[in-house]
């Protein structure tokens, strides 16, 4: 590369340090959800027992697995077994439930 085309590269960066900082800043700023509680909190349970997840967020949907797997895949996208919760959940068999909020592009 010459010379020329380096500095013009390098005050290019300079420049766009400032908004680059900016939006470093802004995305480290952005807080995460707080998880959903689950409630009877976990261990044995007797059956039948209903299990109540509670969005403690203002906003966002509350997903979970039976399967103990993660709702949340790698990418923040929401996993095809992971349901959407509505209504408390009947437990008959031994099961683990995992739960995540999701919204606004953040997550639990």
């Amino acid at each position: 590369m010459n010379e020329t085309r380096y500095e013009e590269i390098r005050g290019l960066m300079t420049r766009s340090a400032a908004p680059l900082l900016w939006l470093a800043l802004a995305l480290c700023a952005r807080t995460a959800l707080v998880p959903p509680t689950i409630s009877p909190r976990g261990g044995l349970v007797r059956s039948p027992a209903l299990v109540v997840l509670t969005n403690v967020n203002p906003t966002g949907a509350v997903f979970y697995t039976l399967d103990g797997g993660d709702p949340s895949g790698h990418f923040g996208n929401v996993v095809t077994n992971a349901r959407s919760y509505s209504e408390p959940v009947s437990v008959n068999y031994s099961l683990v439930i995992r739960a995540r909020e999701v919204g606004h592009q953040l997550e639990s």
